[in-house]
């Protein structure tokens, strides 16, 4: 989950800077095996095969597997998919041929990383997480992780059938965004390094939310102009104007959404938001919730792994 980015102005010489956290659910769950030619069985199964074919290319292999996808993580909603996938399948793809390769690689490769480190970082641990940003010919740096309070959770809210922007229509976007301003990097650098950061270690709960307020209402100012031209995300007004009504602090979009997050003090709070969203639902527009807990370690895992096959798993 993209919680925001920190210094869009990238007079450092680093641009964007990434907050982030690892979640337990959803994840990517598949089962690779070996077998005479390539098939690829489930859901997502297009990308897949295009992620095994350009990983083929890259280091010169004959992935002859079968690919059997038992879960994903939904496309296009702002929760990491490509980059968790990307690297599920490289990772699978390197352990078949008993290849040894950083995930950093297998990312640059299969085009990940451009801007946000987070879910790259994210792939092979949990917790909360911060990139340095990107620098000339460079991937995103993390330059802290610290595990995520296990009893807070994280409320996500999404529009079924709507998708975030992604792709050249991603690209065009940022392109068409204004100079970010250098007091603005320097009060969201500020913000995560005085606020954010030790607040999580310290687990208190009120001041990481007021940090997450503070960065997400940076990012909607500033990403606004371009949201009321693209209609490709999701008209969240509403929405956070609702969950900020209840009195909750930490609320926002992941990344380009359309998911809509708020992070809670426990199980039993989340439980209770989401029982009131069911009455707004109802009343204004057809939205999915669910509460995910934090992932505090990896976010990738081998199950199994004899002659029957690896199963993979990636948060």
């Amino acid at each position: 989950m993209h919680l925001g980015f920190i210094d869009l102005h990238g007079g450092t010489g680093r641009r964007f800077g990434s907050v982030g956290l690892a979640l337990a659910t959803p994840r990517l769950e598949f089962q690779i095996m070996p077998a005479e030619t390539l098939t690829v069985e489930g859901a997502d199964n297009t990308r897949i095969a295009y992620l095994v074919k350009a990983f083929d290319n890259q280091y010169h292999t004959r992935s002859h597997c079968n690919i059997r996808v038992q879960q994903t993580i939904p496309a296009h909603k702002g929760l990491g998919s490509g980059t968790q996938t990307a690297l599920a399948i490289g990772q699978g793809l390197a352990k078949l041929h008993n290849l040894d390769i950083a995930d950093s690689e297998i990312a640059m490769h299969l085009g990940r990383g451009r801007r946000s480190g987070i879910g790259i970082h994210a792939f092979g641990q949990g917790g909360l997480l911060v990139d340095a940003g990107v620098k000339a010919g460079g991937m995103p740096t993390l330059i802290f992780r610290h595990p995520f309070p296990d009893r807070w959770r994280i409320l996500l809210i999404t529009r079924k059938g709507q998708d975030g922007l992604h792709g050249e229509n991603e690209r065009y976007a940022f392109k068409q965004l204004p100079q970010f301003s250098k007091s603005c990097a320097g009060a969201l650098s500020r913000t995560v390094l005085m606020k954010l950061m030790p607040s999580v270690i310290e687990q208190d709960f009120a001041s990481f939310s007021q940090a997450v307020h503070k960065l997400q209402n940076t990012m909607k100012d500033y990403f606004s102009s371009v949201e009321k031209q693209e209609v490709t995300t999701i008209n969240s007004e509403g929405l956070l104007e609702y969950l900020s009504q209840q009195g909750i602090k930490g609320v926002g979009q992941t990344s380009w959404g359309p998911t809509v997050f708020a992070i809670m003090e426990n199980q039993s709070q989340a439980e209770q938001l989401k029982a009131k969203l069911i009455d707004y639902m109802h009343a204004t527009r057809q939205l999915d919730a669910a509460i995910s807990e934090p992932a505090e370690t990896i976010g990738f895992s081998i199950v199994s792994g004899d002659n029957q096959g690896m199963v993979m798993v990636a948060d």
